[in-house]
């Protein structure tokens, strides 16, 4: 690998590789082993864990943007390396486990509890427009959303008078 701290980088150099292997993913469903080792060599499996267990901790947005791009290259590999780094965010369980009985009656959310456990917690700006659908309320709201939002034109391109601001990312 190159030595870059950047994954998008490490993940866009693995690109040719990827897209040589994917008929051979098609067909055993199975990444190949030899591309297995540059994935963990280039960390692609390490971005979403934190410093002090070995990892990058890269910022969402780039994390997202690593994926995206190995995506581009095959699906499944970006699949699997979404689930490898799902496992960072498995702290939170961790802390729930290692969390007293006292601690527990307190706590206002997971993040406190992997704040008490030792691990800084990170705020991330997002998208008001980002909430996660649970109910019948927000499928509907979900749903007007998506009705109303710009869409790409047929280029790809986005077509909102906001493109380039902040509350779109």
């Amino acid at each position: 690998m190159d030595g870059t701290n950047d994954p998008l980088a490490r993940a866009e150099a693995l690109g040719g590789d990827i897209a040589a292997a994917a008929d051979e993913i098609e067909r055993t469903r199975r990444i190949p082993a030899p591309l297995l080792a540059r994935l963990h060599e280039a960390r692609l499996c390490r971005m979403l864990l934190p410093r002090a267990f070995d990892g990058d901790e890269v910022e969402p947005g780039t994390y997202l943007l690593t994926i995206e791009a190995v995506a581009r290259r095959d699906a499944s590999v970006a699949w699997n390396l979404f689930v490898a780094n799902s496992a960072a965010l498995m702290a939170a369980l961790d802390a729930f486990a290692a969390a007293s009985d006292e601690q527990l009656r307190q706590v206002t959310d997971e993040a406190q509890l992997v704040e008490w456990q030792g691990t800084d917690v990170k705020m991330v700006t997002g998208s008001p427009l980002n909430r996660k659908v649970t109910t019948r309320a927000d499928l509907v709201f979900a749903r007007q959303a998506l009705k109303v939002l710009p869409k790409p034109d047929l280029l790809g391109r986005k077509t909102h008078p906001f493109q380039d601001g902040d509350m779109w990312r």
